[in-house]
């Protein structure tokens, strides 16, 4: 399990970014293609939550989960306008 915590530990923020903008390329292109936000959304955070939950103890996966917990209020909303794109834009 710590391997993959020193894995992230070791991406630059423009590791990071790169990363995110790839999977948000994906969701784009699936949106686009009709699947509906909401159910993405619930699918990537079950992913998300699947993945925490194999590569984290107990202990750091409960930490997690709080830290997510008390940090949502500060997640901006997406403008959905905003991305529903063609295949070759990302906004």
């Amino acid at each position: 399990m710590m391997d993959e915590l020193d894995d992230i530990i070791d991406l630059s923020p423009e590791e990071i970014d790169d990363l995110y903008q790839r999977v948000f390329a994906i969701s784009v292109k699936l949106m686009n293609n009709g699947e509906k936000p909401l159910n993405l959304a619930g699918v990537l955070l079950a992913q998300a939550m699947r993945l925490y939950r194999t590569c984290l103890s107990e202990e750091d996966f409960l930490l997690m989960v709080e830290a997510i917990t008390d940090t949502a209020k500060d997640v901006p909303a997406y403008n959905l306008d905003d991305i529903a794109v063609d295949s070759t834009t990302v906004h």
